[in-house]
């Protein structure tokens, strides 16, 4: 039995993760870590705090003498590492948080666990710490890096879930330029099957790059969101009724929400990921081709107004 610490376990690839391992290893314990910034959702994980074997601790994972007592408290082997700013406009406007999160966030969490494990009374030699002092400090280290992912309780200031949300409320869908910059789209779950590759096969000291092998611009994502859209509206009334703003309910496409932005600073043309060595080394591969991904996707936002509605308000 595994027992895992998990930093940013409310947001969006952190939730699905701990719902990934909570239902393929329900015997594991599993102790969340999260500041509940606003990108952290505490009902994400709602349902699993019900379970014996979770906890929930609202903390910052700069608060390191915090991170030692979780680790020696609860007997923690194994820490996985999401806890991270991620928005790119927010990094522009406020880039404070991103230094503090991502950077000294992430030295506070190596810091208390190379104290824990390699310098305390009781060493832990079956240790991993998922996220880099792997060849100065000895720690059992793995990291993973992902394309854009995408799937359930995303956020809705990302592409996909504001895209979706808009067309729902019959807001405008922005896009950013000419929309042709490229993406590779991971589902979400995907992603969580390829960490646990690199947990239980990866080589210590190692990184890996974990993609959905699926490229496209961002303008095809949003045309075939508001294909999608259009059709489910057509072949269900009870969408129509839910959603009055929607322009598929009055019978026009969801395309007449597109509206081109001016584009934003620093924007990349292209984003692209080369998972040749998980593939080859662990045989990673995704799950859900992106037909049966985005259909999940679509549906889940679809049906889970309650969860969305509130963060756009």
């Amino acid at each position: 039995m595994k027992k895992l610490l998990v930093t940013g376990a409310a947001g969006f690839i952190g939730s699905n993760f701990v719902h990934y391992w909570h239902d393929n290893y329900p015997e594991d314990r599993i102790v969340v870590l999260d500041a509940l910034t606003y990108a952290g959702n505490r009902e994400n994980i709602a349902d699993l705090e019900k379970e014996e074997n979770f906890k929930f601790v609202h903390g910052d994972i700069c608060d390191t003498a915090l991170v030692e007592k979780l680790l020696t408290e609860n007997d923690i082997d194994t820490l996985v590492h999401f806890a991270a700013e991620s928005h790119v406009d927010r990094s522009i406007t406020g880039p404070d948080a991103f230094i503090n999160t991502n950077i000294l966030g992430t030295y506070s969490l190596l810091k208390a666990c190379k104290k824990i494990w390699l310098d305390g009374d009781c060493v832990k030699e079956d240790h991993r710490f998922h996220h880099v002092f792997h060849h100065t400090y000895g720690l059992n280290v793995t990291t993973s890096n992902c394309s854009n992912n995408y799937g359930y309780y995303h956020h809705p200031e990302k592409l996909i879930p504001l895209t979706l949300t808009n067309i729902l409320r019959g807001k405008n869908i922005p896009v950013y330029g000419d929309g042709k910059q490229i993406r590779d789209w991971l589902f979400v779950t995907d992603h969580c099957y390829g960490i646990d590759l690199v947990l239980k096969k990866g080589r210590l000291g190692e990184s890996y790059n974990i993609g959905g092998i699926n490229e496209w611009a961002n303008i095809d994502i949003v045309n075939l969101l508001c294909e999608q859209i259009d059709q489910l509206f057509a072949d269900n009334k009870d969408y129509r009724i839910q959603y009055p703003d929607c322009p598929c309910s009055k019978g026009q496409s969801a395309k007449t929400l597109i509206t081109h932005v001016t584009d934003r600073l620093g924007h990349d043309r292209r984003y692209a990921i080369d998972a040749h060595k998980i593939m080859t080394e662990l045989g990673y591969k995704p799950k859900d081709s992106f037909e049966t991904g985005i259909a999940k996707t679509i549906r889940w936002y679809l049906d889970h107004h309650e969860w969305w509605f509130k963060l756009v308000k």
